[in-house]
């Protein structure tokens, strides 16, 4: 059975959360693809899990020119913020590409 968790709006609520079965299915619906879209619309999903196992996480974002799928993991830097102090800051870098219906038979 499916329970609808989020309903998108198509502005600044642009994506649908639902869950059915062992599944939570997320559906950014028309996700910002320029610097320029507005701060409120999601562009990315961030997926992580919480057990004994440590996880880095995922962060996933569709990229419109590749016509797929960029996941990106967290990679953590320490940085001087001034004299003497230091803080961690987190830089999103590619692992993985996923491009869009590479499972369908090519047009004959």
């Amino acid at each position: 059975m499916r329970e609808n968790l989020i309903k998108s709006n198509y502005a600044e609520r642009n994506f649908d959360i639902a869950r059915y079965d062992q599944t939570l299915s997320i559906n950014v619906t028309y996700p910002g693809w320029s610097e320029g879209d507005s701060p409120e619309s999601v562009r990315f999903i961030k997926v992580n899990q919480e057990s004994v196992r440590a996880s880095d996480g995922i962060r996933l974002s569709y990229d419109y020119q590749r016509d797929g799928w960029s996941i990106q993991q967290p990679k953590s830097r320490e940085v001087e913020v001034s004299d003497g102090v230091f803080e961690f800051q987190q830089d999103w870098i590619e692992t993985a590409f996923v491009q869009s219906w590479a499972l369908d038979d090519p047009i004959s």
